[in-house]
């Protein structure tokens, strides 16, 4: 008896066998089919790596799912999977006369792109320009707080036009799935130092002190000429013969 090629409901059956007599004997009986348990199961497309899927299956029975383990385990509500791996997880109800329906749910899983880059230093001075290493996917977008002047397309940096000051800098990536991610980097821009020196003209012999603005503190002195000329690390010049 194939309960699926008769369908649901109630199926008369008999036996007829003829007795040697010549008389016929009939057994008769009824089997009941019943239909399987509706079962509905929410599809999942394709998901990125890490993403929560949760399935909500909707049923009228006690519901089970299990992995390629096979192993069943009952359903008391939503199932949430953390998607890691490709997979596919089956959903089974059974209803009070013993009847079951599985459903499968496959899940495709994406990977997370690779957003690595990086600077060959955390700290610039505000000279010339540098350009981000991108190690991970390309064609992603650069950006960082206000006043670094950065190609969002390249991650080059024009230093000389930025704000000197700390930033952050982050590096978006997408793949065709949609499945995003961030790397980020921070740098500092240091000031050049700035320094505004007078002509100086004194006497052989003499000692004067270098008039100076804007000098950066630990810096050096020196001169072209020590013969004509020397200077100390406070700025203080001496005359040693005529010259320049």
């Amino acid at each position: 008896f194939d309960p699926q090629q008769a369908g649901t409901g109630k199926h008369l059956i008999q036996y007829v066998t003829a007795a040697v007599s010549g008389c016929a004997a009939i057994y008769s009986g009824t089997i009941q089919v019943n239909p399987k348990p509706d079962i509905q199961v929410n599809a999942v497309n394709k998901v990125c790596e890490g993403t929560a899927v949760v399935i909500n299956p909707i049923a009228n029975g006690t519901l089970f799912w299990a992995d390629s383990s096979g192993q069943m385990n009952q359903l008391s509500s939503s199932l949430i999977i953390k998607a890691t791996r490709n997979t596919t997880y089956y959903i089974t109800c059974r209803d009070g006369k013993g009847c079951t329906n599985t459903q499968p749910v496959a899940i495709e899983v994406d990977p997370v792109p690779d957003a690595k880059f990086s600077f060959n230093s955390n700290s610039y001075c505000g000279t010339g320009t540098v350009t981000a290493l991108v190690a991970g996917m390309s064609g992603g977008t650069f950006s960082a707080n206000q006043g670094l002047l950065i190609d969002p397309v390249s991650g080059k940096i024009n230093l000389q036009n930025s704000i000197p000051g700390s930033y952050q800098i982050t590096y978006r990536v997408s793949n065709t799935t949609g499945c995003s991610a961030t790397h980020q980097q921070s740098i500092t821009v240091d000031p050049v130092p700035q320094l505004s020196v007078s002509n100086l003209s004194l006497c052989m012999g003499n000692v004067q002190a270098i008039s100076a603005t804007g000098m950066a503190m630990g810096g050096t002195w020196n001169s072209s000429n020590t013969l004509i000329a020397e200077v100390d690390n406070k700025g203080l010049v001496k005359g040693n013969m005529p010259g320049q």
